[in-house]
């Protein structure tokens, strides 16, 4: 009977030890889930910031787009206006010259 209570004593340390093993087991998962669980966090609010980050260089990008635009019309209306200016600027002159025999010509003259 020694024996069958010895026995039972070695079985129920046996299981004491493997339960213990089993929740410590159980633990550590337990904290790799929780520590995986915030760096999935993290990273879900690292990304939503760079969403928000990307759609407001978008924007930013879709102003300064516009006003390339606006000032590259802008600048070739100036660009036509001093072709204008510079085909109506031009005046024709003439030069009227005589020699030394007394014989005059005309120079015509553009400036």
């Amino acid at each position: 009977m020694n024996r069958c209570k010895l026995s039972a004593i070695l079985v129920l340390i046996l299981i004491l030890f493997s339960s213990i093993i089993i929740c410590q087991k159980f633990d550590q998962k337990n904290n790799i889930i929780q520590e995986l669980t915030e760096r999935l966090n993290s990273q879900q609010e690292q990304i939503l910031d760079l969403k928000n980050n990307l759609t407001n260089l978008s924007s930013k990008l879709n102003v300064s787009e516009a006003k390339l635009s606006e000032e590259k019309d802008q600048k070739e209306k100036l660009v036509q206006e001093i072709f204008e200016l510079k085909r109506t600027a031009r005046t024709d002159y003439a030069v009227i010259g005589v020699n030394s025999e007394g014989k005059g010509s005309v120079i015509p003259l553009r400036s």
